[in-house]
């Protein structure tokens, strides 16, 4: 989920988490804007976005279909960048986006449209100091933060400025992990993003952090962990991609399917290795066809299942909202991926000592 503030009128005027695709949510995604991939619903109607060409070039989406299109409205020239377009349909109710640079620039779009200054001193001091924590675009010279103004029948009704929060400073959640081990958790991180070049990803645990960093040894896996624990010692995870992945995604024999292990005959898809540099531990990755397939692997090793209560009620539900990745696995083609629910059998001494479950979660969703 993602933390949004509206303001207008002086101050707050809507705080929210939205949630994408879920039955009850708002917004739903549906990827036809590069920019703004999601209509919202309002009541029985959609608002449909379209971004303009100006933002979709700052931002390098070279798609141009289904431009915003701005020619008969009076635009302020205090704006340098224009954002986009939300129309909601069967009504004349439409809202320009744009960015706001600075208060200044705000009073001069609030003047023009003889509109309410939206915001408080708050909101200023933060778009003054750290325009990063609220943006919704970030350029490698500019924070996009963005402002809009509601026009029914034509005429301009209300101004808004939105502070979109990061969970680390300029840097937002993409995707959210929680590992799961004897129905507790031993590991919580994240994917965080500021821009495509720019992300971290990170997790901990009770005595150790762990920095995930891409090493392109591995064609599916291309990544390893530094962990750190609390009294400073340093080990490094290291990952494989099995025989079968590769296989079945890039048409390849080379690799292993760890014939000198115990492994469950419930699984269908061993996915991969990791080992801890200087330790007899080790993990074998799966993939969960369902709640009753991981329940039976555990009953073959004789192990605790990893999920708690909730978990397990959304393994069996909904698997596709814990999902790691999806993959076309059987070779059928889009629509029919595989939604692979990642689990591991650690081994120490390649003794089967436990069963985790990575439960990933994604903040559009």
């Amino acid at each position: 989920m993602i933390r949004l503030e509206s303001f207008s009128n002086n101050g707050l005027a809507n705080n929210q988490y939205l949630e994408f695709d879920e039955a009850d949510s708002d917004f739903v995604y549906v990827g036809i804007d590069p920019v703004i991939p999601f209509y919202k619903k309002i009541k029985s109607r959609k608002k449909i976005y379209k971004s303009t060409q100006k933002i979709r070039e700052l931002l390098e989406e070279h798609r141009y279909s289904g431009l915003a299109d701005l020619s008969s409205y009076d635009l302020c020239p205090s704006v340098t960048i224009w954002i986009g377009t939300g129309e909601v349909e069967g009504t004349n109710e439409k809202s320009l986006y744009f960015n706001v640079e600075n208060s200044t620039v705000i009073k001069q779009i609030a003047d023009y449209y003889e509109l309410e200054f939206p915001v408080d001193k708050e909101f200023i001091n933060t778009l003054h100091n750290s325009p990063e924590t609220i943006s919704f675009y970030s350029l490698p010279y500019k924070e996009i933060v963005v402002g809009s103004v509601k026009f029914i029948d034509g005429q301009p009704t209300e101004f808004k400025v939105y502070a979109l929060y990061k969970e680390k400073g300029k840097y937002m959640a993409d995707k959210l992990c929680r590992v799961f081990s004897n129905q507790e958790i031993v590991e919580t991180g994240g994917l965080y993003i500021a821009t495509d070049e720019d992300f971290i990803y990170e997790s901990e645990g009770k005595g150790f952090k762990v920095e995930h960093t891409v090493e392109d040894k591995d064609p599916l896996l291309p990544f390893k962990s530094v962990i750190t624990y609390n009294d400073g010692t340093v080990c490094t995870k290291y990952y494989e991609s099995s025989n079968m992945f590769r296989a079945a995604l890039l048409r390849v024999t080379s690799g292993t399917n760890y014939p000198g292990y115990n492994k469950a005959p419930h699984v269908k898809w061993w996915l991969g290795r990791s080992w801890l540099e200087n330790n007899t531990e080790e993990e074998l990755y799966f993939h969960a066809e369902s709640k009753e397939t991981l329940d039976n692997i555990c009953l073959y090793y004789g192990l605790p299942v990893p999920y708690d209560e909730e978990v397990g009620r959304v393994l069996k539900e909904n698997p596709k909202k814990i999902r790691f990745r999806s993959y076309d696995l059987e070779n059928l083609g889009p629509g029919k991926f595989v939604e692979v629910i990642l689990c591991s059998v650690v081994f120490h001494n390649k003794v089967p000592v436990g069963i985790k479950l990575y439960e990933v979660t994604r903040a559009y969703e």
